[in-house]
């Protein structure tokens, strides 16, 4: 059976002509350049009807925090949606659904914290097809949030600013096909937005910067497609790019090496045009940390000061030595003159690092007259021990050059 599917997938590019697709609501999609026909994407696939993908809107709000109300552009108006809150759209990748699992649990999760609108979207219907179908079928996706995001603007007066559209891998650039079509939606945030068919690719097919006043991005499987299976994207594509423990492993995930020979049954069914994964058993194992990028988010909403980011040219570059770390402590009390640091690493910060870190120096600086007190460290610091560190020998003063 896959190599039915395979060969049929594979005929396509040199079958299919080329064409212009309307349909009313969502405007036209065509499978010329640079959508299709390129050596990054051959096939020349069409979007499928909206009646097709099936685009559902589940709204969940404090009003209804626990069952969803299915609305549309026209019954919205009847709903708990409130124009006084801000508005939440999560999106759902390939195989996946939207009315069940992570999408509803983000949603509640979120409501436990604030007062929002939450919207669930499920193309399941559309996702739950061959990959490069899928890939065609999130411009349909897109267009009909931003078609709802114009119905807000313009009946109820309400700001696309007070949007914030969260997609994970597919949905991830469904999410940036929504904020090409509707400006000025406030942010968008792609949990590890997926890589084939999108890596290297004209921003018009994918997630960027211009998609949102804020575009956030969490890479956790970046590693190259062709050789290991690296689900996620791995380029820049918003303004803040964030890639915990370097975006490729993550803990608690096997290792892809491990599954060596999974790998190369899933990239030999690709080879021959069959992206009908979900229904291999290998694909399952091999998820683990494309998955990790919504737990992730999921987990920074009940614990926002649980992840610390730092800017770096690359990961690796960010683990050589030398490297400086700058945390901010928000307190308005003058506590006079130190004499001591007493220093202890996180081990969230530390464990995952393969080799042991020493602080040379600690350098605390008044906010209110940039007075600055230095610290020598004299030792390795490990996670959990405590280290005092004295004042270097030199004398605390005025801010220096």
């Amino acid at each position: 059976m896959f190599y039915v599917l395979g060969l049929i997938s594979f005929l396509v590019p040199f079958v299919q002509a080329l064409k212009e697709i309307c349909y009313e609501g969502t405007g036209c999609f065509e499978n010329s350049f640079p959508w299709a026909g390129t050596e990054a994407r051959p096939e020349r696939s069409l979007s499928w009807a909206p009646e097709q993908v099936n685009t559902r809107f589940l709204l969940f709000t404090k009003d209804n925090p626990d069952h969803f109300q299915e609305i549309n552009s026209s019954t919205i108006f009847q709903s708990h949606f409130q124009t006084t809150r801000k508005t939440r759209f999560v999106i759902h990748g390939y195989t996946d659904s939207g009315d069940k699992g992570w999408v509803p649990d983000m949603c509640k999760t979120m409501l436990s914290v604030e007062n929002i609108n939450c919207f669930c979207i499920d193309w399941s219907r559309g996702s739950h097809t061959e990959y490069v179908q899928a890939v065609n079928n999130i411009l349909v996706v897109g267009s009909e949030v931003a078609d709802l995001v114009k119905t807000l603007r313009d009946e109820l007066g309400y700001s696309p600013s007070l949007v914030h559209i969260i997609g994970h891998s597919l949905g991830a650039h469904a999410a940036g096909e929504a904020g090409k079509q509707m400006p000025s939606i406030g942010r968008i945030t792609g949990l590890d937005p997926a890589q084939p068919y999108f890596q290297n690719n004209p921003t018009d097919l994918r997630l960027d910067p211009t998609d949102a006043r804020l575009v956030d991005v969490i890479h956790t499987d970046t590693a190259p497609f062709d050789s290991s299976l690296g689900l996620g994207i791995n380029q820049l594509v918003g303004h803040l790019d964030f890639f915990p423990n370097g975006g490729i492993q993550m803990p608690g995930c096997k290792h892809k090496e491990n599954y060596n020979s999974e790998i190369d049954k899933v990239l030999q069914e690709v080879s021959r045009g069959n992206w009908t994964l979900n229904i291999s058993e290998e694909y399952n194992k091999l998820v683990c940390n494309h998955l990790r990028s919504y737990k992730y988010y999921m987990e920074s909403i009940i614990t926002p000061d649980g992840f610390i980011g730092f800017p770096a040219s690359s990961y690796f570059g960010w683990i050589q030595p030398k490297q400086t770390v700058t945390a901010f402590i928000d307190v308005e009390t003058k506590v006079g003159r130190l004499k001591s640091v007493d220093f202890i690493w996180s081990s969230r910060n530390v464990k995952n690092y393969k080799h042991p870190l020493e602080v040379k120096s600690v350098t605390v600086e008044y906010g209110r007259d940039g007075t600055r007190y230095y610290f020598c460290g004299i030792r390795t610091a490990g996670p959990r021990t405590r280290h005092i560190i004295p004042l270097c020998n030199r004398t605390a003063g005025p801010k220096d050059p």
